[in-house]
């Protein structure tokens, strides 16, 4: 019997020959290519807090730590997310400090906090769905909801040459959602999100492995530590969609081990992304070891053909969200569409508003940030013409506005060069100061109220995507001063900042934003979605995606403003 357990099947999905050298006895070949900065001590996160918390929890004994849950869960008031967090702060993380805080560095206790802060958020927003007369007896509840984490279970699948596959793995944590009446796997990442792809086979392969043991069939969630949005959500029904690719999984995972104790060995299958071999540490030696690379490994992908109940609805435009929203949209020409809510409302983002000025805008891999930034300005650019509103485009990864840089609202080209972007934000935050000496001369308080068309002001809109890659040690502490500046002093000038990034930001800079925007991936469907929150009400919002159809009427939009213009 051949046997593999989930780790190397997940292995093999990023790398089958990163599988074979693990298999040759390179216990750390899992670590290649995992994205983060690797500080965060994962080990001791899974080991020291999360599994005894959830051991604890599900203990029928009713220790002390479960005492105090269960107060929390019968008050369930706003403060359920600080309590919890406190909880877990006194019975877990501070005796871990004691008894390790001395072997890690200032850096990796820090990262290990924001960790636990991002994952107690997470059970925080289990618990707070439960309805309130659910919790009259929180005892049941409790004993319902936690169940043993890390408990190992098997499977089988038959190979091609009859012979048989176990595949054995341990869960993070399963816990029982008594609202949906359903399973939840629960898996934590100590990084960042790196392929969605590989994260998800992880989840799909233990929603195999409970359901054949249980017949349960669970929903997943992953929880990454080193990264806000935090979590990634598979519903039930894509889980199981995904089953279908299983065997031909199970089938490459057994071949590669089997050949990586075979020796000489040919033409082993690489990753399909070349990216991944320039950081990887076997780089130099791959061909020689497993023959030359020409063979890619089929990677699998999280499933878009979705069974009938768990299918997406039509892809929303920016144009036909633009439209439909129009009894509803604000008078304000820096009006744009940000999104529709599930009862299928169109909510406007409006930057003349002090409660959403500048936004953040955060989302991992996979999330579609880049999309949201152009639906955006497409949305933006529709409601508003070019004299009124001049747009600049920052794009550090020179390709992601292309498609825009036909717009005739934008001020400049696109700007790429770091140099240039820092250089640039210094002088708009010039511009900005000049304004408010203009307004200080005319005695008024803000743009709204500037009516001199002698010498007008049009509204600057600033959209930076990747701001990560700008802002390193030879450009950081300039390029984050003026973003500073321009988010806190930039709206009453009419100048706005729209700022994305797939990694956290610090956290000064991330509180001064009046509106964040969180993309991520619905649990109804894999629908993408978004939740803003801020100064405005917390909710969740479709977004939409940009099409050509959506630039050449902006493009037509305009041409029509101009010949409107030039015959009055």
């Amino acid at each position: 019997m051949h046997r593999a357990n989930v780790s190397e099947i997940h292995l093999c999905q990023r790398c089958p020959r990163l599988l074979a050298y693990q298999t040759r006895g390179w216990k750390d070949a899992w670590k290649t290519g995992l994205p983060g900065d690797g500080d965060l001590p994962g080990k001791l996160f899974h080991e020291q807090i999360a599994a005894p918390f959830y051991k604890v929890m599900a203990d029928a004994a009713n220790p002390l730590p479960r005492q105090q849950l269960r107060a929390i869960v019968r008050r369930s008031g706003k403060s359920l997310e600080l309590e919890l967090l406190s909880l877990v702060e006194k019975h877990f993380f501070l005796p871990l400090m004691a008894r390790k805080g001395r072997y890690l560095s200032s850096h990796q206790i820090t990262q290990l906090a924001r960790g636990v802060s991002l994952w107690n958020a997470h059970q925080a927003g289990f618990l707070s769905q439960i309805p309130k007369e659910l919790r009259q007896n929180p005892d049941a509840l409790l004993g319902n909801i936690f169940h043993d984490p890390e408990v190992l279970i098997k499977g089988t699948h038959p190979l091609r040459d009859g012979e048989m596959l176990q595949v054995t793995g341990k869960y993070d944590a399963l816990l029982f959602d008594v609202v949906r009446h359903e399973a939840v796997i629960m898996e934590f990442k100590g990084r960042g999100p790196g392929d969605a792809d590989d994260d998800f086979l992880q989840v799909v392969l233990y929603g195999w492995l409970i359901r054949n043991a249980t017949g349960i069939l669970p929903r997943g969630v992953v929880i990454y530590l080193e990264s806000e949005p935090a979590e990634i959500l598979y519903s039930a029904g894509k889980i199981e969609c995904a089953f279908e690719k299983l065997p031909q999984i199970f089938q490459k995972v057994a071949d590669v081990k089997r050949a990586a104790r075979t020796k000489p060995v040919r033409d082993l299958p690489h990753t399909a992304d070349p990216s991944r071999c320039k950081q990887c540490r076997f780089d130099p030696r791959c061909d020689r070891d497993w023959g030359q690379r020409g063979k890619c490994a089929v990677l699998y992908s999280v499933p878009q053909d979705m069974p009938a109940g768990d299918r997406s609805p039509r892809p929303l435009t920016v144009t036909a969200m633009w439209k439909s929203g129009q009894k509803n949209r604000p008078e304000s020409p820096l009006t744009f569409p940000l999104g529709m809510s599930r009862s299928g409302n169109v909510v406007w983002g409006d930057l003349s508003k002090p409660a959403m000025g500048s936004i953040l805008v955060s989302g991992g891999s996979g999330h579609e940030r880049s999309n949201f930034l152009i639906s955006l300005v497409a949305g933006l650019a529709l409601s508003t013409p070019p004299d009124v509103t001049e747009i600049l485009l920052i794009d550090s990864r020179c390709g992601t506005f292309n498609g825009l840089a036909c717009l005739p609202h934008l001020s400049a080209p696109i700007l790429m060069d770091k140099d240039l972007v820092t250089e640039e934000l210094r002088e708009v935050v010039d511009h900005m100061k000049e304004r408010y000496s203009v307004f200080r001369k005319k005695r008024i308080t803000d743009i709204s109220a500037y009516h001199y068309p002698a010498r007008p002001f049009a509204h600057q809109v600033i959209v930076i995507d990747e701001y990560h890659r700008l802002s390193d040690q030879k450009n950081g502490a300039g390029l984050t001063q003026s973003v500073c500046k321009l988010v806190k002093k930039g709206g009453v000038t009419g100048i706005h900042l729209i700022l994305a990034d797939r990694k956290p930001l610090p956290q000064a800079v991330r509180d001064i934003f009046p509106l964040k925007v969180r993309l991520g991936f619905s649990d109804k469907g894999g629908q993408r979605e978004m939740v803003i929150h801020g100064e405005v009400p917390v909710q969740k919002l479709r977004t939409a995606r940009v099409t050509k159809a959506d630039i050449e009427a902006v493009l037509q939009k305009d041409v029509c403003v101009m010949k409107t213009r030039n015959v009055g």
